[in-house]
């Protein structure tokens, strides 16, 4: 991301963090994961929760989408921003 949009992304992050999103709400997705992707560290596809979070959030195309994940990779945070 570049500088100048850094600064936009933190205003808009700014200006929608007291949107009704519950940070205590836990959604369990299922993670797929095939042998070659175990073996070389490709990206993992997450899969049904996460269609129970998209809905409930009414996520549209332009959100941008701040995803954590800590080691273990246990749980996934994700940051709504919308635009």
């Amino acid at each position: 991301v570049a500088a100048e949009n850094v600064d936009e992304l933190h205003e808009a992050e700014v200006e929608h963090q007291a949107e009704d999103i519950d940070p205590t709400r836990f959604y369990e997705f299922d993670v797929k994961i095939t042998d070659a992707m175990a073996t070389t560290n490709q990206v993992l596809c997450i899969g049904d929760g996460w269609y129970d979070y998209k809905v409930e959030k009414c996520l549209k195309a332009g959100d941008i989408l701040r995803c954590e994940i800590e080691e273990p990779p246990r749980y996934m945070n994700v940051k709504v921003i919308r635009q």
